[in-house]
């Protein structure tokens, strides 16, 4: 899902700093739930959970930068 999205971003003139934000928020949160596979805490890594955390990361940051995410 990061390089399509990072691709729209740069086809949309986002930048290369807000793509790579917004394509770090995606890949780091995966860590620890994959640490929770990995030392068998859990059997899967837990996509729900992990989706959460992406989508409101990604949210902090859209409003955070409010100014470069919003149009017009």
């Amino acid at each position: 899902m990061t390089v399509p999205m990072a691709a729209w971003m740069l086809y949309r003139r986002m930048g290369w700093r807000n793509t790579s934000e917004m394509a770090a928020l995606m890949a780091i949160p995966v860590i620890p739930f994959l640490c929770l596979v990995w030392f068998d805490v859990t059997e899967s890594a837990q996509c729900g959970p992990y989706c959460a955390v992406t989508i409101v990361g990604m949210l902090a940051l859209m409003l955070y930068r409010r100014r470069e995410y919003s149009s017009g």
